[in-house]
């Protein structure tokens, strides 16, 4: 099949936040310092290699072009160069994209260069529908992910002392299952902090990062970056026994203590003061598995859940090229990544049943089709005045529906999320009338 002119973007997010634009104030004195290099060392690819990542970061595509062209004519066999300006080309829709990106992977590259490379090209295939060529690829990224040694130790999962690592979070799962969540105190309302904050969660891939920025630019909603402002939360709770707290002898003013813990993590993380009359969203997706915790310490709170085809979720993980964690090593193969969603959706099934903690679900679906009902919806559930302007186009129409697509991708994982296929109706015939 001859592929078409033109490609779409690499990415699945058809409504970039302002700020992603912008690039933070790290990345716009980077861009800065790169532009007076170049001046000053125009022959030096490094420079021009530097400016480009810079400018692809801040979605300054023409720009990042031309400065990816000119570190690859400056240095051609600089394979790092190469693999760049094949991405900014997919992204800018350039059909080259895929001379460059096969070209290079012929050549002797890096494992990780190598992932890159591969991942890439399968984003071209599926992004012009040759589907077993994009499956192809993939697996072959994945496959060399998992050889790398970091991949494989972070895998070792019953050796592995990390919440998130598989045996871990599949071990809790099974223990929040067995009703230990009833017993469970609950803290006292905070006079310090009156609204407990949003916690915007969900299985990775699954339209969280969307959510948060459309929601961040709404008066009354301030959103912190994805830190690390639950943990020290949770390390006050933890014994030394388990990777995972057991609540059931806290007392309430324990809980209490836990919860100022956390404030005082939003505000020594945040950049800036959180303006007075606005309420907090804290955007970490796999807090879903701290979710018991959290609806105990903040019974206040709201949790909005970004819900997504648990078959569509999986494939993206194992579609995507992550930094190597705990959580996603286990998504360099279908049946794990399976099984860390069902697992997850175990410990979201036990809040919503043994705590009737209310959940807001939002469906990637939704957001897909019909993104602007979507969220006056979840604006209305937020108890917010519709007060921001809301995009008519948020995901690409693309990005729903892939897994029939991968018929042996789908043989793997699906006796690990027919649950959750069945319990939140993700079935042929809801699927068809999207």
């Amino acid at each position: 099949m001859a592929p078409p002119e033109t490609v779409v973007t690499q990415s699945h997010l058809a409504y970039p936040h302002p700020a992603l634009q912008l690039g933070s104030p790290k990345v716009q004195e980077t861009i800065r310092q790169s532009e007076l290099d170049s001046l000053a060392h125009p022959s030096h690819p490094g420079v021009w290699l530097q400016l480009a990542d810079a400018y692809q970061k801040t979605q300054q595509f023409e720009s990042a072009h031309q400065a990816a062209r000119t570190a690859v004519n400056l240095a051609p066999k600089l394979a790092t160069a190469r693999i760049l300006l094949g991405k900014i080309e997919l992204q800018l829709g350039l059909p080259s994209a895929i001379d460059i990106l096969q070209q290079t992977l012929r050549d002797t590259i890096s494992d990780s260069l190598k992932v890159e490379g591969h991942t890439l090209i399968g984003e071209y295939y599926r992004n012009t529908h040759q589907h077993t060529l994009a499956y192809k690829h993939y697996l072959a990224a994945n496959r060399l992910r998992a050889a790398m040694n970091t991949v494989r130790n972070l895998r070792k999962s019953y050796e592995n002392p990390h919440p998130e690592a598989l045996g871990n979070v599949e071990t809790w799962a099974k223990t929040v299952e067995s009703a230990v969540l009833r017993r469970w105190p609950q803290a006292p309302r905070s006079a310090d902090h009156p609204e407990d904050p949003i916690f915007l969660l969900g299985f990775p891939r699954s339209g969280s990062k969307v959510i948060g920025q459309v929601l961040a630019n709404h008066p009354k909603l301030h959103l912190v970056s994805e830190a690390a402002t639950v943990e020290p939360t949770i390390h006050t709770l933890q014994s030394v026994t388990s990777v995972f707290p057991d609540l059931s002898h806290r007392s309430p003013s324990e809980l209490a203590r836990a919860k100022a813990i956390y404030w005082n993590s939003v505000r020594n993380r945040s950049l800036k003061p959180i303006p007075r009359g606005q309420r907090l969203i804290d955007p970490v997706p796999l807090h879903i598995l701290r979710l018991p915790v959290l609806a105990r310490i903040f019974p206040n709170s709201k949790f909005i859940f970004a819900l997504r085809d648990p078959r569509d979720a999986c494939l993206s993980c194992f579609m995507h090229n992550y930094r190597p964690t705990a959580a996603t090593a286990n998504f360099v193969e279908l049946q794990t990544t399976a099984r860390y969603h069902a697992a997850c959706f175990k410990v979201l099934h036990a809040v919503q049943t043994q705590l009737q903690t209310p959940i807001i679900e939002t469906r990637y679906e939704n957001l897909v089709t019909a993104p602007r009902a979507t969220f006056v919806k979840l604006l209305k559930e937020l108890q917010l005045h519709e007060d921001l302007a809301l995009p008519n186009q948020v995901l690409y129409k693309d990005s729903i529906h892939r897994w029939p697509h991968y018929p042996t991708a789908m043989r793997e994982m699906q006796p690990w999320l027919n649950i959750s296929i069945d319990r939140f109706n993700y079935h042929e015939s809801m699927i068809q009338s999207a």
